[in-house]
């Protein structure tokens, strides 16, 4: 009985495997996002014998500054045609919920021969190490020839990288100030000669909060191509982390080469039981903090502005 059980079992998998079936990945989000939903959807096709697809029309009329960065990678895909687009409202959806790693078929319909994936993936158990070594030496190759600076020096001597970001993300919680120079600091203190570099979406910001404490011992990187700036960060011998899905790839890119990886603990403040970094990693507590408004702070430029007549003027 036990084996007659077990032999319908395996069937079942070698016919979910053999149908002639597609799965699109619906792509959205920046460069971070964009990595998670190409593995994760090379991953899950790869083990359903799939055929893989791309869907980028969620960046028709996107308010934000995303865009498609899987090309400028040099990243294998098939585009799904606009005119197909339109159909993704019909297929059978499977939600990161439904799943939990690549090789997990539990809730997958067997009889579907179109899947939509459609959402984050952001956990390392949708990621099949093939593909993500696949898309690192794309990577890697992308930049084989370049002569930047910023490549050179991390290619030829210790570095520690520090992602601060800050601009778009306040909402869903930033790393502190604090965080950042301690873990600085602490690594400095036992690898003094190591160069610091700092990636940021606010560099001046950064630079400012920095400087009192690290004086003229770090260098700010500004190259002005983000996927550069990934690839030199998983170059690093030692990374501090951002909440951010960018500097997640810039610590695990690479990873067997790097002596430490530090990382809030917290990842957004809007749900706080939200964990995206291995527990390998150095995780920091209080590394986040919430953006909230005073209410004291109000009350008390409310008062002040109230002893004032203010009229509405006409233009």
């Amino acid at each position: 009985m036990a084996n007659s059980f077990f032999l319908n079992k395996f069937k079942s998998l070698l016919d979910l495997r053999s149908n002639n079936r597609d799965l699109v990945v619906r792509i959205k989000g920046g460069l971070g996002n964009q990595l998670f939903q190409y593995i994760a959807g090379k991953s899950i096709a790869h083990e359903l014998g799939a055929s893989f697809y791309c869907d980028f029309s969620s960046y028709i009329g996107y308010r934000y500054h995303h865009h498609n960065m899987l090309n400028l990678m040099g990243l294998p895909y098939d585009e799904l045609s606009p005119k197909n687009s339109q159909k993704l409202k019909e297929l059978h959806k499977i939600a990161e919920t439904l799943i939990s790693s690549y090789n997990d078929f539990s809730k997958i319909n067997q009889t579907d021969d179109l899947l939509l994936l459609d959402g984050y993936w952001q956990d390392e158990a949708y990621l099949n190490p093939k593909y993500v070594e696949e898309v690192y030496a794309a990577l890697r190759k992308k930049y084989q020839h370049s002569d930047n600076q910023i490549l050179n020096l991390v290619k030829s001597s210790s570095a520690i990288a520090v992602h601060i970001r800050r601009r778009d993300y306040a909402h869903m919680g930033l790393c502190t100030e604090e965080y950042y120079i301690g873990a600085i600091s602490a690594l400095r203190e036992k690898y003094s000669e190591t160069q610091v570099l700092i990636y940021s979406d606010e560099p001046n910001y950064s630079e400012y909060f920095l400087r009192p404490y690290l004086k003229d011992n770090f260098q700010v990187v500004m190259t002005g191509d983000d996927i550069l700036d990934l690839y030199t960060m998983t170059l690093c011998e030692h990374v501090v982390m951002s909440n951010s899905t960018f500097s997640w790839w810039g610590a695990f890119f690479n990873e067997v080469s790097k002596k430490n990886i530090i990382c809030p603990y917290d990842w957004v403040m809007v749900d706080r039981n939200f964990k995206i970094c291995p527990q390998r990693w150095v995780q920091v507590k209080d590394a986040v903090k919430e953006i909230i408004p005073c209410e004291e702070s109000i009350k008390s430029h409310k008062d002040f502005l109230a002893s004032f007549p203010i009229e509405n003027h006409k233009i």
